[in-house]
């Protein structure tokens, strides 16, 4: 075997997709501003940082990736496992930030981890 195709071979996989990130780049805000309105928060009390947003995608890569190393090639890992984790780092990474105005509001903490559940919900259980 050529150097060449050991290294394609040890390369991890993609799980997350180009086409998943755009998806998610492009509805995060969608879901955020619906967040907020269900918190009934104005949108003018909130900002949030696309670069927080990719380094919390790229840290669910990593992890999926570590899961699929961990099983073996007959038990893959399922989209409700990569769902997890995906909501988890959308909600731990700090993507959301508010300013002094939003803490008046009594559920302004409960906004990235709705607009995280609810990309979520669209990615894996399209209506």
């Amino acid at each position: 075997m050529s150097d060449g195709a050991g290294a394609a071979a040890s390369a991890p996989p993609i799980i997350i997709s180009d086409s998943i990130r755009q998806q998610i780049y492009t509805n995060y805000v969608c879901f955020l501003t619906e967040a907020c309105r269900v918190f009934r928060l104005p949108l003018s009390c909130v900002e949030y940082s696309q670069q927080e947003l990719a380094l919390a995608i790229d840290e669910a890569e990593i992890d999926v990736q570590a899961m699929q190393a961990r099983r073996s090639r007959t038990h893959g890992i399922s989209p409700g496992k990569i769902a997890g984790v995906l909501a988890f780092r959308l909600s731990r990474f700090k993507i959301v930030h508010f300013k002094e105005a939003a803490w008046t509001n009594s559920h302004f903490h409960l906004v990235q981890e709705l607009a995280a559940t609810l990309l979520v919900r669209k990615l894996f259980m399209p209506c």
